[in-house]
């Protein structure tokens, strides 16, 4: 199969890695000095699961140069899609598969509203990996990273079994589950809510536990409004999702934090519409009351707006 992996960050760094290492024609689409680093010396993983080095078929900057393409692994943020998908229309084949591995709930259905439904799948993945620096992907957290995936009616086909087969071959935990928008969901779960109260309260994990009325106030208020919208959807979850969540925020490292927050706290651009505005609208399409994310969206607004620069202020104290 001839696959490009778009995004060569800690997603697509350690996944695209993995596939290079096997048979198949892999492209590894990276951006500046991260791109020259992978060109000249390979792509470096350090895994808990075994050190590597990669020298991909290509490795490029230019999508419109793929051709071909059987398979593409989209590890960019969701808010790189409005750019990266008209720029894969004429780089896939007939019965090519577009598989995202973002943190949202709607990555396939932005495919299909720009390539067609007949190349978008639907997707999650979960591994701790980050850039070190140019051409060096580091795992560093989940034992046993995996990708979920499948046609986005769940159907059983033989291209998502060909992927996964491809996938597994090379060591990455890989499955076309029954109901892929249960494992999508269930990811959203665990990263749209607590990405929320991670931002609003400016706090890792130990700042929240310190907190019990966090947990079992703000963090399960927001659980229930994102379960909520998932079975407007008619997304079926386990009855003890939301204890499920909260005993992993009890649980979590003192120093964990969602990406979004990260970044909200350290004033950058993050991926807040896509986990929270996008939630918050689609609550007012589907008529479900989202009042607590609804609160922390328009509370966080005016951070990722000044990381934007579309706003500019500084906070001043009162003198007395």
């Amino acid at each position: 199969m001839k696959i490009a992996v778009i995004g060569v960050g800690g997603v697509g760094g350690y996944f695209g890695g993995r596939l290079a290492q096997g048979e198949h024609d892999v492209t590894l689409v990276a951006r500046g000095d991260h791109l020259l680093a992978i060109q000249r010396d390979g792509l470096k993983v350090t895994s808990l699961k075994g050190d590597f080095t990669v020298r991909p078929t290509r490795a490029t900057e230019e999508i419109e140069s793929l051709e071909d393409l059987d398979v593409v692994l989209l590890a960019t943020k969701l808010g790189a899609f409005a750019d990266v998908l008209p720029r894969l229309a004429a780089t896939l084949n007939p019965d090519a598969a577009v598989v995202p591995l973002q943190n949202g709930f709607d990555a396939h259905e932005r495919i299909a509203a720009v390539l067609g439904a007949r190349h978008a799948l639907a997707g999650t993945c979960m591994v701790m990996s980050t850039v070190v620096e140019p051409g060096h992907i580091a795992h560093v957290g989940v034992d046993d990273p995996y990708i979920r995936f499948g046609e986005t009616d769940s159907r059983r086909s033989a291209r998502a079994a060909a992927i996964a087969d491809a996938l597994v071959a090379v060591g990455v935990n890989a499955s076309v589950p029954d109901d892929v928008m249960a494992g999508i969901w269930d990811k959203y779960m665990g990263v749209g809510p607590m990405s929320a109260v991670h931002a609003l309260t400016r706090a890792p994990a130990s700042g929240i536990q310190a907190v019990p009325e966090l947990i079992e106030n703000v963090a399960r208020q927001a659980l229930e409004e994102a379960l909520a919208i998932a079975r407007a959807k008619g997304v079926v979850l386990p009855d003890d999702i939301i204890d499920q969540k909260l005993t992993v925020l009890r649980n979590a490292p003192a120093q964990a934090m969602a990406s979004m927050a990260r970044d909200i706290v350290a004033g950058r651009p993050s991926e807040f519409e896509d986990l929270m505005g996008d939630f918050v609208r689609l609550g007012e399409r589907l008529g479900v009351h989202t009042p607590l994310m609804r609160t922390m969206y328009w509370c966080l607004k005016p951070q990722e707006m000044r990381a934007r620069e579309e706003i500019s202020f500084t906070a001043h104290p009162i003198s007395k």
